[in-house]
């Protein structure tokens, strides 16, 4: 997960994302792919849209899938 991480750092993509929150959501997807907004919010103890932006700005991440059907992936 740390070179993860450090590629996204080289690319600017989480510039405003403390890293342990990236780090914590890397996590929680890997453990469960369906796993919630609202839940990542709650383990890094931050909003469901600080969340949104965490995903929006990983291009390492995608929701596949439709509402509730969907899950998450980490590529």
């Amino acid at each position: 997960m740390p070179h993860i991480v450090a590629q996204l750092q080289s690319n600017n993509i989480n510039e405003n994302v403390p890293h342990g929150d990236l780090d914590i959501v890397f996590e929680l997807i890997k453990k469960n792919p369906n796993v919630t907004r609202e839940e990542m919010a709650m383990s890094i103890n931050k909003t469901i849209k600080t969340v949104q932006r965490i995903v929006n700005r990983c291009e390492y991440i995608e929701y596949v899938g439709s509402g509730d059907k969907g899950q998450w992936k980490v590529k």
